[in-house]
């Protein structure tokens, strides 16, 4: 028969076996067997786990006995991520970064959350799935035993700054010309002409007459950028000769001869 204490019944003399539970379990807590009040030795039945005495009643009797709360169960836990570490994560609203080594948790369910993105340094990394190729961030493990898991996450590769804009025109004095031009790096040409590129200091190169002019450009993401490159006409050389001449004097100018009389002879 099996009764819940406290426990009182009157009962025929002679020896009666008393069997109590070894493992107690009220609601989440385990309590385990500790001792009979009056120190009698402790006899487990291999076959039911209970703990068995048996009471020569030949008169008034009482038993007690003592229950105490079983320390938990514990097993660890460990969380990696890959292909980098250092993110954070919570188990059960604690915050850990990975890799977190061996948690020691108690057994049962552990909620586990890893962060949907993360900027780690100055990249962002997205989420991507757990050992068991589950793709939700937050996950329970059943924990019975000492367990690993982890995640992985996938760099999110940011698009290329927007191109910036350059204009360039050649002037000859005052009027504008088709002239060949050079981006060093990048291309040639002729202006005028508008040309998108990349973000960067360029040295740009304009060439009018057989004269070369060279200037930076420092080209900025969604700016536009005019480069000017003013040429000046080369100056007109005279090809007059002036002699001066004494008297008497003689002097050949383009095949002819001269006196400084000022009158000319035929060579």
């Amino acid at each position: 028969m099996s009764y819940v204490t406290p426990y009182s019944q009157l009962l025929d003399e002679g020896n009666w076996e008393l069997r109590v539970p070894q493992h107690v379990q009220i609601g989440s807590s385990i309590y385990n067997f500790s001792a009979w009040s009056d120190g009698a030795p402790i006899t487990v039945d291999p076959t039911t786990t209970e703990v068995v005495r048996t009471i020569p009643l030949f008169s008034d009797a009482s038993v007690s006995f003592n229950h105490v709360l079983a320390p938990p169960v514990t097993h660890t836990l460990t969380i990696n991520s890959s292909p980098v570490s250092g993110i954070p994560i919570t188990v059960d609203g604690y915050q850990y970064n990975t890799p977190t080594g061996a948690l020691t948790l108690t057994e049962g369910n552990h909620i586990v959350v890893a962060p949907s993105n993360i900027l780690v340094g100055t990249d962002i990394y997205n989420f991507v799935q757990w050992e068991d190729n589950s793709t939700s961030p937050q996950r329970t493990i059943n924990l019975m035993a000492a367990t690993l898991i982890s995640f992985t996450v996938h760099l999110v590769t940011p698009p290329p700054p927007a191109k910036g804009s350059l204009e360039i025109h050649a002037f000859l004095e005052e009027t504008e010309v088709v002239a060949p031009y050079e981006v060093v790096g990048d291309g040639t040409g002729n202006t005028p002409i508008s040309i998108d590129l990349d973000p960067a200091t360029y040295s740009v190169r304009v060439t009018v007459n057989g004269r070369t002019i060279t200037q930076p450009a420092e080209i900025i993401s969604s700016q536009r950028l005019r480069l000017d490159f003013q040429f000046t006409a080369r100056p007109v050389i005279s090809r007059n000769t002036a002699y001066a001449l004494g008297i008497g004097a003689v002097a050949v100018v383009g095949g002819i001869m001269w006196m400084s009389s000022g009158k000319k002879k035929k060579r």
